[in-house]
């Protein structure tokens, strides 16, 4: 994978996961608290500088 196709993974990756994480830890059965205990894993400045790439 060359750099260029990273960038463009990062960044598919990085909307797949920001869209899909909250949905996905409910349908798991977690608790709204335990849902907002997950954000710092989900909701960050990394993952937003993922989905800048490969635009």
């Amino acid at each position: 994978m060359n750099g260029e196709d990273a960038e463009r993974f990062a960044h598919q990756a990085s909307l797949i996961i920001a869209e899909g994480w909250k949905q996905a830890v409910r349908d798991e059965g977690a608790s709204s608290g335990k849902v907002r205990v997950y954000e710092r894993a989900f909701e960050h400045e990394d993952l937003g500088r993922a989905s800048s790439l490969g635009e």
